[in-house]
């Protein structure tokens, strides 16, 4: 079972997805509250998440 409720998914590519390629999806996934403007990857960082 998923952790995240597909009805509240804001992404509308991830919303878009058919239910059990969601479901697939979402046991890897975890929420991240983001502030507006807020910078998500520097020149030259590690990107650790996707």
């Amino acid at each position: 079972m998923s952790l995240i409720d597909r009805a509240e998914v804001k992404n509308r590519i991830l919303a878009a997805l058919p239910k059990a390629e969601f479901e697939l999806l979402s046991k890897a996934m975890s929420p991240v509250d983001l502030e507006l403007g807020e910078t998500l990857h520097r020149h030259g960082d590690v990107i650790e998440h996707v």
